[in-house]
């Protein structure tokens, strides 16, 4: 149970820090006017991994 809590709070912390980091990346790039290109890349990533689930499971999946 000891293990599981502090996983637990490391991931939280680890999460609250990647948020930090990416929401001050963001408000900088937004003022700047730059192009985000991080949305991108989570539309390829999720695109990636809806098309292996699909190849591993079947276009529908069977319950």
């Amino acid at each position: 149970m000891e293990f599981f809590t502090i996983s637990l709070l490391n991931g939280i912390s680890y999460g609250l820090l990647l948020f930090m980091l990416s929401s001050g990346l963001t408000l900088i790039f937004s003022m700047m006017g730059v192009l985000n290109f991080a949305h991108a890349s989570f539309y390829m990533l999720g695109a990636y991994f809806a098309y292996t689930t699909t190849q591993l499971v079947g276009f529908f999946p069977r319950s």
